[in-house]
């Protein structure tokens, strides 16, 4: 989607694999149509309003598909969603929205050191600042945000994320009631008195200029990141000596190895553990 540059991206679903899978397999090609529409070569920020457009159509042809497929009875599509993390790389600019709790690092050379750069914030429950915000936006909503311990806060209870796709069942009152669904069944818990929406799908924005220090960006979800620090993910993308396949190979190995040990099971045993997908 992007002449002489590069376009990336990353999506986390939740709740199910659709909406994540929904919005991979539409990002580049509406990406593709607003950078004929919206860019201006002239002014490097335009590609700003390119990622917010992307977002907005995604989420509104989302918003279509799950109302479509409740008429059909099928519920439990209000409740899947996906953060979204997204980069692009023109000329020299890079640009990064952000939508979730998925996280992008810029890796810098700097007095022969490769440092880690974080350019995104963490929109979840857990982030003292989204916390803040929640309490001002919703200051009558004692469960605005609820937390079961260290790590583990919710909006409403109910989801870590603070910014995704779908999750309709958070946003609109259309899909906090009984009446769609047939036989009173539901696959989510209704809201009482909802003064919603509780999320948002506008991107957070963040720019840099890259000069010729700037060397590799991580795109990865939570689940990186809660294995690693962005410094040390740098760190072992720098030891694969620019073989990208290999860093990529690394960085997912040695979250996994991690996450095993602190289950108590070894790498081989996580990875023989079965993941059901329909």
């Amino acid at each position: 989607g992007v002449d002489n540059g590069y376009l990336m991206a990353v999506f986390d679903g939740h709740c199910g694999w659709q909406a994540a899978d929904f919005a991979a397999r539409k990002f580049d090609e509406k990406f593709s149509r607003n950078m004929k529409e919206k860019y201006d070569r002239d002014d490097p920020e335009s590609v700003q309003k390119v990622f917010s457009q992307t977002f907005e159509d995604i989420e509104q042809e989302l918003l279509e598909t799950v109302r479509s497929a409740i008429d059909l009875g099928i519920a439990e599509v209000a409740r899947i969603g996906s953060c979204a993390l997204a980069a692009s790389v023109i000329g020299n600019h890079l640009t990064v929205a952000n939508a979730g709790d998925c996280q992008a690092v810029l890796c810098s050379r700097k007095e022969g050191n490769l440092v880690a750069t974080e350019m995104n914030t963490v929109f979840n429950a857990n982030n003292p600042d989204e916390q803040k915000r929640l309490l001002q936006e919703f200051p009558n909503e004692r469960d605005i945000y609820v937390c079961n311990g260290p790590g583990a806060c919710y909006v409403k209870g109910l989801l870590m994320p603070t910014r995704s796709f779908g999750d309709f069942y958070l946003k609109l009152p259309e899909f906090n009631t009984q009446e769609k669904f047939p036989q009173g069944k539901r696959y989510y818990p209704t809201i009482e008195h909802f003064t919603g929406p509780y999320l948002e799908y506008r991107p957070e924005f963040r720019q840099a200029t890259l000069n010729d220090g700037d060397e590799y960006v991580i795109l990865a979800t939570d689940g990186l990141w809660d294995e690693m620090t962005p410094q040390e993910a740098t760190d072992i993308v720098e030891s694969c000596n620019g073989d990208l396949a290999l860093a990529t190979e690394k960085l997912r190995t040695t979250a996994l190895e991690h996450a095993a040990q602190l289950a108590g099971l070894t790498y081989q045993q996580l990875i023989g553990l079965s993941l059901e997908r329909p």
